[in-house]
């Protein structure tokens, strides 16, 4: 500053000024330098006294003196109290070392405390209604207070398990505490030792203060949440919270609210063997579209499908998806559109999408039975053909009725019906004799329910975990996966909650929809925090694929005859050989990977879907690399044997829903394939376009599958299919398309709060 000052004074002023700001720079740089390698010196200095001093320290086994332990056990637990009270008064241990750590830990507690935990909580222990640490000046005096809920042993056990890291740093200062390492690491963690220690050091407590002596904590917390929640619950989900407050628990996120979701998502409602799927444009009037979906939903079914079954009155049932178009009809403001994913809005039939999913050549566009797009998608189910027809002309009423137009019908083949299950009977020595016949296999046994070219359908397929499937097929674990997977509002396999389609509250005036975010304790007002639109909702895909039976079975029964000499016993090329190799599965659903040679008719392998196809079969001897079932779900095909790789896999899964079309005029017999999913890219399309249509299903595989598509739905341009064998591939001849994509759309199937949102119905 003074140079500065008389520039005129001094000559050379500039670089006098550089030279000196420059010196005082490398002045501040060494002394930060210097003090860093200070305080790192005293840090390690520290530290090694630390390990030093906890190394010889003396630790107590002293039992407690029964005579003191006899009175303040007097005192605990009295009636009509919900709490009890703890004194405990403990010396620290000498010098300055102790007495800096020991403030260290409290600076430590004090400022990262509130970081980790809201107010009020100490993590995840629910006892504790006051605690305090006090030294007693002038002394090595160590006094610690605590009102907790509960008996003293279950209120340690808690400290022991949930928070011994901070419970150690503190005692861990004081003299004959259990045995620590680096000042929070093991002592508390010496259960029956530290409970020892903490007994013997406490003093019998003669008066103490209760604010509210018959309330745990938990109960106090509950009260003020229904005191908070009396004027500040203006949500559905507010007062859904306020209630449950009265004696029952809250819903876990991950539960599935069952009556909120359309029944196709636990299930594809197999006990309704007649079933069809309509295609409507909506009336072009907003008014007209919402009257439509009002009168649809009294038939519209929810919850798990056994509700359905087991309900006597109903025997026909709607499932509803919409169309990007199809919610903009209904009147969802274009905030809320505009939150939807990319390839939902971008519908099928896009340029972009289309080269995702293969959509190209023979399967283009311009060859689908229908081009215009859908608003919703009516799948009407029955258990009669009367049932469906019934509840079929009632949606044609509705239509004339409100101006909704038909695009499209494609009518499903009927299911065959249930066989039913032959009771167990009792031999002479009272033990019950099984039934001859497995029901499984009979039901696999179904020739008229298997897809049109032969093969049983449906053998492999995710459980979605808290579904009465989940907890039915428990032997599937392999396959079970979180909720979120497949319907939105709950968290992934990866515990993570995605993001879904949302909009401001200013759009919901009547409090409709359920809220992004709600604080279950009403600390905050959640009126205005937005709308989820996605929650209870899923994905629905539809393609009609048109099957070339007849090209099928003459391309197998070609190539059995010019390989019939190509593998040796124990192997017998035949077509049905052929189209198991192609598929992964012979006919009946039995797996490769567990009947190699031949269609085995046991049902526990039938019926099996637990196989590891990495682990079992790394060479692809049994089910070559790009099988159909290889393709559709690698499960651990990547890292043979690793879980991890069966996890990645099941972030892929798709939930199959579809059923056989039955052919109009002209038509070629097929599958109207529907899945559900909770992301469209990263599930159906990703199986579609890296599964289905790539060439890398293992790394063990030298060819990577070079030019070969899925056999059945790689679309135009399959140079080939190859099978592994001991003495090198043997290839298969280049095949045409045996599918054919003939139309489809995503839709959205709404839970039922957009519902009732979309059609104005409190």
């Amino acid at each position: 500053f003074f140079l500065a000052m008389h520039r005129e004074v001094l000559p050379h002023q500039d670089g006098i000024a550089a030279a000196v700001v420059a010196g005082a720079a490398k002045l501040a740089i060494g002394l930060l330098v210097s003090f860093v390698i200070a305080f790192l010196i005293f840090a390690v200095g520290v530290f090694l006294r630390l390990r030093q001093l906890e190394a010889s320290d003396w630790i107590s086994d002293r039992a407690p003196d029964p005579a003191t332990l006899h009175e303040i056990i007097a005192r605990e637990n009295a009636p009509g109290y919900a709490q009890n009270h703890m004194v405990s008064l403990t010396q620290l241990k000498p010098g300055w070392l102790r007495s800096f750590t020991l403030r260290l830990v409290f600076w430590t507690i004090a400022t990262v405390g509130p970081l980790l935990y809201k107010a009020g909580h100490l993590g995840a222990i629910g006892t504790i209604h006051f605690a305090r640490w006090v030294t007693v000046p002038g002394t090595r005096d160590f006094l610690f207070f605590s009102n907790y809920g509960g008996s003293w042993e279950s209120y340690l056990e808690d400290f022991i398990t949930l928070s011994h890291n901070g419970l150690t740093g503190v005692w861990s200062n004081t003299v004959g505490f259990p045995k620590t390492t680096n000042l929070i690491g093991e002592g508390a963690t010496d259960g029956e030792r530290f409970k020892r220690y903490a007994r013997q050091s406490m003093l019998p407590t003669r008066f103490w203060y209760s604010a509210y002596r018959e309330l745990t904590t938990d109960m106090i917390r509950v009260n003020a949440d229904i005191r908070r929640g009396l004027s500040g619950a203006m949500t559905e989900d507010d007062a859904t919270v306020w209630l449950s407050r009265f004696g029952s628990a809250l819903r876990p996120e991950n539960k599935l609210v069952s009556s909120e979701i359309q029944c196709l998502l636990f299930g594809g409602l197999g006990f309704l063997h007649h079933a069809t799927c309509t295609l409507w444009r909506l009336p072009v009037n907003q008014a007209g579209a919402r009257r439509w979906l009002r009168d649809l939903m009294p038939d519209l079914a929810w919850n798990d499908g056994r509700r359905v079954r087991d309900d006597e009155r109903v025997n026909a049932i709607y499932q509803l998806g919409l169309s990007a178009e199809g919610l903009a009809a209904l009147g969802l403001p274009g905030e809320g559109l505009a939150s939807f994913p990319a390839a939902f809005l971008d519908g099928m039939d896009t340029v972009g999408r289309a080269r995702i999913l293969g959509d190209t050549g023979s399967n283009a566009r311009e060859y689908w039975w229908w081009i215009d797009r859908a608003d919703a998608a009516v799948l009407i189910y029955g258990d009669t053909p009367r049932a469906l027809a019934a509840l079929r002309r009632k949606l044609d009423r509705m239509a004339k009725t409100h101006g909704a137009a038909l695009v499209r019908e494609i009518k499903m083949r009927s299911l065959s019906p249930d066989v039913p299950r032959k009771e167990p009977v009792a031999d002479p020595a009272g033990k019950v004799a099984t039934p001859a016949t497995d029901v499984r296999q009979r039901v696999l046994d179904r020739t008229n329910d298997r897809e049109p070219f032969g093969f049983a359908d449906g053998g492999s397929q995710p459980v979605i975990r808290g579904t009465y499937k989940a907890e039915r097929e428990i032997s599937n674990a392999m396959h079970l996966v979180e909720p979120g997977e497949f319907v939105l509002g709950y968290p992934d396999n990866r515990g993570n909650l995605p993001p879904g389609p949302c909009m401001a509250a200013i759009h919901d005036p009547d409090n409709f929809l359920p809220t992004l975010g709600s604080d279950a304790s009403f600390a905050t007002n959640s009126v205005n925090q937005p709308r989820d639109l996605g929650r209870n909702g899923s994905f629905l895909v539809i393609r009609a694929l048109e099957q070339d039976v007849d090209g099928f079975h003459a391309y197998c029964k070609a190539e059995a005859k010019r390989l019939q000499h190509r593998l040796s016993a124990p192997y017998s090329v035949t077509p049905d050989f052929i189209g198991a190799k192609m598929m992964g599965r012979w006919q009946n659903g039995a797996p490769l990977v567990r009947s190699p040679y031949s269609q085995s008719k046991a049902p526990e392998i039938i019926t099996t879907n637990n196989f590891k196809l990495g682990f079992e079969d790394p060479e692809g001897l049994r089910c070559p690399f790009g099988a159909h079932i290889r393709r559709a779900n690698p499960r651990d095909s990547l890292n043979p044997g690793s879980l991890e790789q069966i996890a990645i896999s099941d972030r892929h899964r798709i939930l199959r829903i579809g059923r056989k079309y039955e052919p109009a005029k002209g038509q070629k017999p097929g599958l109207l394939f529907m899945c559900l999913n909770g992301d469209l890219e990263r599930q159906f399309e990703f199986v579609q376009q890296t599964w289905i249509n790539g060439n890398i299903i293992s790394l063990s595989c030298p060819m990577h599958l070079v030019g070969e598509r899925d056999p059945f739905l790689g679309g135009d341009g399959n140079r080939g299919f190859t099978i592994p064998s001991r003495d090198g591939p043997v290839k298969l001849a280049a095949m045409q398309s045996f599918v054919a994509m003939r139309g489809g759309g995503y839709f959205f199937m709404p839970g039922k709060r957009l519902v009732r949102y979309l059609a104005g119905k409190p």
